[in-house]
């Protein structure tokens, strides 16, 4: 009963945890949700990143639908004809590397990406006047060193939460948080090695709650189902929409297509050789 008493406590999700249904998950009689799994990992302070990478988790529950839309959604990227290139060929193997950036760092390498968008020029410009020098996380591919994919991660600390919520035009109830920019893949093993990378860093730095911008109405739709939710209004751009999410990586660890991605990179990749030596301290 003390057991029950604590998760309670710890969790909502345990609000309505009986002795019965404890006693079934204790002797495997039943199995609790994938996200209940992932809690009790946290509860009972083990490492979650351990936790996926040797599949400690049980689950029997496929979604090939979501699976299905990202293979859709991808495979427009991959299948186009704007994915050939004059500095690589298909038979190139592609590096990954995580690195921290001081604000003129990140401008080298991606400023010409993001002007593309008049979105982010008019936040950069914002940026640069109220004096901000975030510090970025980039995950890059490169293939003969030409960049071809990446992704990035913001550190939002308290002052810059206020200007960010002035900006945005809303109100966030977590005092710092990681704010994910949109991105680029050139194919869903990109995609999925990109964000397992992130992951990893947000295990290790214990966030679990980010904000993260989302680029494009079908990879919205996929990510709702993640548990993405949208809180500020659609920025529209052209042909271009963006949305403002709030997410929770539990949540979308959840998906047992995503923590099965997810725990088969843990194992492919060697985190020590992608992340640069000052992350991993």
């Amino acid at each position: 009963m003390e057991l029950i008493a604590h998760l309670n406590l710890y969790h909502s999700e345990f609000a309505n945890l009986d002795s019965v249904t404890l006693s079934r998950w204790i002797t495997n009689t039943t199995i609790p949700s994938l996200y209940k799994q992932l809690l009790i990992c946290l509860f009972f302070k083990h490492d979650l990143y351990d936790f996926i990478k040797n599949k400690n988790y049980t689950s029997n529950k496929t979604n090939f639908n979501f699976e299905k839309k990202v293979n859709t959604t991808m495979e427009s990227v991959e299948n186009s004809i704007q994915n050939v290139s004059y500095f690589y060929n298909k038979n190139h193997k592609s590096e990954y590397s995580v690195t921290l950036n001081n604000k003129a760092e990140y401008r080298n390498k991606l400023k010409v990406f993001y002007n593309n968008f008049n979105f982010y020029k008019d936040f950069f410009r914002f940026i640069d006047e109220n004096s901000l020098s975030p510090q970025t996380i980039t995950c890059e591919e490169r293939i003969s060193s030409t960049m071809v994919s990446h992704d990035s991660l913001a550190f939002v600390n308290k002052k810059h939460k206020i200007l960010f919520e002035q900006f945005f035009k809303i109100n966030i109830d977590i005092d710092e948080f990681w704010f994910a920019n949109i991105g680029f893949h050139r194919s869903k093993e990109s995609l999925n090695t990109s964000f397992t990378l992130m992951v990893y860093w947000l295990i290790k730095n214990n966030c679990y709650d980010f904000l993260s911008l989302v680029r494009g109405e079908d990879a919205f739709n996929n990510y709702q189902e993640l548990g993405y939710i949208q809180i500020c209004n659609t920025i529209v751009e052209g042909n271009e929409k963006f949305y403002l999410c709030r997410a929770n990586l539990l949540e979308i660890l959840s998906n047992q297509y995503v923590i099965s991605e997810v725990s088969r990179l843990f194992n492919e990749l060697n985190i020590n050789d992608i992340f640069s030596d000052d992350l991993l301290i």
